[in-house]
């Protein structure tokens, strides 16, 4: 996919997009086994996250920086 750099780390999938509409100019996409255990680690950071079914994988969630740059955490 033009303008995808994606990274496996191991324990996820780091995927950044190109996305001139958002600020800062990307979208961030982290890839996880258990996204509900995720929610809950950032969760106990102070970080509500609303985990709902997806469509292509099977939990997803968005969150916004405080620039307004989308960081979408899903489970695969």
């Amino acid at each position: 996919m033009p303008g995808l750099a994606q990274r496996d780390l191991g324990v996820g999938v780091l995927q950044v997009v190109v996305d001139a509409d958002r600020a800062g100019g990307g979208v961030v996409t982290l890839m996880f086994d258990d996204l509900s255990a995720a929610a809950v680690a950032v969760g106990g950071r102070g970080i509500e996250l609303e985990v709902a079914v997806g469509e292509v994988v099977s939990a997803v969630t968005r969150v916004l920086d405080p620039d307004g740059n989308a960081i979408t955490l899903v489970e695969a």
